[in-house]
């Protein structure tokens, strides 16, 4: 019977138009678009559900369909049209997602090789400020270029970490710094503890000026603090308190010349400090407090790259 044949066109049109739902919530998962694929997904299973209505008053009457057979039949055609191009956009967004990763990976690749270069220039530049200072008669000028390669070595070190790893943790970047300090300028004798909690989030900006800060206070307890000083100790301690990052370095030497607090002589490490706790946001304290107590409060909200 003709209306037998008319059913049949609508019960396939029908079950393709659910199916096309299905699908349709299954590529939330290949694209990662969530709203407009449930969008997608419910109008085409409320024109199935409209479909169905009609189906079950056609089945439930004793008249002819003769009229509806064409325009069942193009339905039928659009539903399957609609069904297989829902199918077909899955791999299609695979293949896009592949090719994104394949670009990610590729620009990671260059950013990596960015940073293997800068460092392998920082450390030349590192080696010729040595090589100058090992050459110079004149003490002043020694210390000059040593406190200017203990910089250089603090930004080599930071490109050195992200050629390694994408992902620096401020953590391990102020150990290395430690580690460095330790090697070159250092006595022996100096105790240096290190408490900085893991994951920090900090910009690479943010991360190098810390680095720095640290590099100063370094470079001055080195100095100062382990001369004639049986136990020289230094500490680097941070911690993560309402949104902002408490850095502390300080040591237990003879302190800060009251000069140089007062500003009435000059310390170019301590200029540094002072001009990176300038930043908009940032406090930066330097006092003297059984030694040298130096503290900055970083605002962590939205630091970007």
């Amino acid at each position: 019977m003709e209306i037998t044949a008319c059913a049949i066109v609508m019960a396939i049109s029908i079950l393709l138009q659910f199916a096309s739902a299905v699908v349709a919530l299954l590529l939330i998962v290949r694209s990662g678009y969530y709203t407009p694929w449930i969008a997608i997904s419910a109008a085409v299973f409320l024109m199935g559900v409209r479909r169905l209505t009609s189906f079950l008053s056609l089945i439930n009457t004793t008249e002819t369909c003769d009229a509806q057979i064409v325009p069942e039949s193009i339905a039928l055609l659009i539903s399957f049209l609609m069904f297989g191009g829902l199918l077909f956009l899955s791999p299609a967004f695979k293949h896009l997602k592949d090719r994104h990763a394949r670009e990610l990976g590729q620009k990671d690749m260059l950013i990596r090789e960015s940073h293997h270069h800068v460092k392998n220039d920082l450390q030349l530049l590192q080696s010729i400020i040595r090589l100058q200072s090992l050459n110079s008669t004149s003490q002043s000028e020694r210390e000059t270029l040593g406190g200017l390669a203990g910089r250089v070595t603090a930004i080599s070190l930071l490109h050195q970490k992200l050629y390694q790893n994408n992902e620096i943790d401020f953590a391990r970047y102020v150990d290395s710094i430690v580690t460095a300090h330790r090697e070159m300028s250092c006595s022996p004798s100096a105790r240096i503890h290190v408490a900085i909690p893991e994951r920090v989030p900090l910009s690479l900006s943010v991360m190098l000026q810390l680095g720095l800060v640290v590099n100063e206070a370094l470079t001055n307890a080195c100095k100062y603090a382990c001369q004639d000083n049986e136990e020289p100790r230094i500490s680097i301690s941070a911690k993560v308190d309402e949104g902002s990052l408490s850095l502390t370095v300080r040591d237990n030497g003879p302190g800060i010349p009251d000069d140089i607090l007062r500003g009435e002589r000059g310390s170019f490490g301590l200029t540094i400090i002072e001009s990176i706790g300038q930043n908009p946001g940032w406090t930066c304290s330097i006092e003297n407090d059984e030694g040298v107590c130096i503290r900055l409060q970083v605002p962590l909200q939205k630091q970007a790259r």
